[in-house]
């Protein structure tokens, strides 16, 4: 008797190497997993910046706009009484 070209014991070799492949991804998934973990602690622990930290441009532009502030004043382009109090005390001078 004929029975669609797949008998029982083709069958079960199938399902056993589908077995053996799961473990075997298995295994690789967890080795991988475990590599991970061990990069990211690394990285943790490294005393470099985060790549999440981002240079804070508006931080160094309001800097830099305090010392040509100060220079103007060193040149006599601006005089002081003409600024506002709240600048003229966070202005920064460079000594030449």
């Amino acid at each position: 008797m004929l029975t669609c070209g797949i008998d029982a014991a083709e069958k079960e070799k199938d399902v056993e190497s589908v077995s053996e492949k799961a473990k075997e991804l298995e295994s690789a998934t967890s080795s991988m997993r475990a590599e991970a973990d061990a990069e990211k602690k690394d990285e943790s622990t490294n005393d470099e910046p985060q790549e999440d930290e981002e240079f804070d441009y508006l931080s160094y532009a309001n800097e830099r706009a305090l010392f040509a502030w100060g220079d103007a004043i060193r040149l006599g382009i601006v005089a002081k009484e003409d600024l506002p109090e709240s600048l003229y005390e966070r202005i920064k001078y460079v000594e030449y």
